[in-house]
């Protein structure tokens, strides 16, 4: 008869919509035996995952968010421990609805039918009303690198942070850098204003603007500095706030401080003969409509990475 494995677990997985979620799900103390672990996900939502640290026999395809269709498994995974060995797995949750759902791991010694036990999963999707997306930088983010020391809850913020990371990579002294992404009023209902509160090297455009329910808008950032500099992870925040128009939103146009309006203005010349004035043509940058501003205000934040130098040539990729 085999020796009684022992096991801890934890499993408490709130996640948003879109980013997956690493959760450490179970950890494994089993004296010398075979160990079949069962995902039980009726939505297909979580996704099994072994630490670095922890060989497996297998895991079957699909097991892992990234992993290609392949032969079908007649379990998750399956592992041998040696005595005082020790197996850890993380859990990623991405849900793709705005609701609660549950699922369950089953684990199982093998020739051991008293030995089974049962790790309930249960997560929470929700939908933010205002998102950051399509974000590139101009390099590979090379922090994409998992550590197999490090901890999880940090890698967790760092995973999240990098969700909205524009990395820039080698950058000249002087010369403009820019990446276009795109921000999203995934509200039905609401409007909203947004304003980004960038310092220098960092130019944002539009930096301020309106959003109207249901639509995107393409914003551009742009790094050029004249000294040399390092920016690692630099959060650049975005102020938002739910705003309402004194008219029906179809009355209302979109607003940025891009837009701009060409009007003719009287100059003080006049061409020989002529009993008027030479025309101008002017830009003039589109007032704001006046909204009312609700008291339901958040922050978004980006992060941004470069190191600006003076280099022998220029960088790979473009401007």
């Amino acid at each position: 008869m085999l020796d009684a494995p022992c096991w801890t677990s934890t499993s408490t997985v709130p996640t948003h919509v879109s980013p997956c979620t690493h959760t450490s799900v179970v950890v494994l103390c089993v004296p010398f035996s075979q160990l079949t672990i069962d995902l039980l996900d009726e939505a297909g939502v979580f996704f099994l995952k072994a630490r670095p640290t922890t060989q497996c026999v297998y895991q079957a395809g699909g097991v892992k968010e990234d992993s290609p269709a392949g032969e079908r498994k007649p379990h998750t995974a399956l592992l041998v421990l040696l005595r005082g060995e020790l197996a850890e797995f993380d859990v990623l949750f991405k849900p793709t609805l705005a609701q609660r759902v549950e699922g369950r791991i089953h684990l199982s010694v093998v020739n051991n039918p008293y030995e089974e036990t049962d790790i309930q999963l249960v997560g929470e999707g929700y939908e933010d009303d205002f998102t950051l997306d399509n974000i590139h930088g101009l390099v590979a983010d090379s922090e994409e690198e998992e550590n197999a020391e490090g901890n999880l809850e940090e890698d967790v913020i760092e995973a999240a942070a990098r969700v909205n990371h524009i990395p820039f990579g080698d950058c000249h002294i002087g010369k403009p850098y820019s990446v276009t992404f795109t921000i999203t009023n995934c509200s039905r209902t609401e409007a909203m204003r947004f304003e980004w509160l960038a310092d220098t090297p960092f130019h944002f455009s539009p930096k301020v603007g309106h959003l109207h329910a249901g639509c995107a808008k393409a914003i551009t950032v742009t790094l050029k500095s004249d000294v040399a500099v390092t920016f690692k992870m630099h959060p650049v925040k975005c102020n938002v706030a739910r705003i309402t128009f004194p008219l029906p939103l179809e009355q209302i146009k979109d607003w940025d401080d891009c837009l701009r309006t060409i009007k003719w203005v009287d100059t003080t010349m006049r061409g020989p003969g002529a009993t008027w004035p030479v025309k101008k043509e002017c830009l003039f940058t589109n007032k704001e409509f006046k909204a009312l501003h609700s008291d339901s205000c958040f922050g978004v934040e980006s992060h941004t990475s470069a190191l600006v130098c003076a280099l022998a040539s220029p960088p790979a990729h473009g401007g």
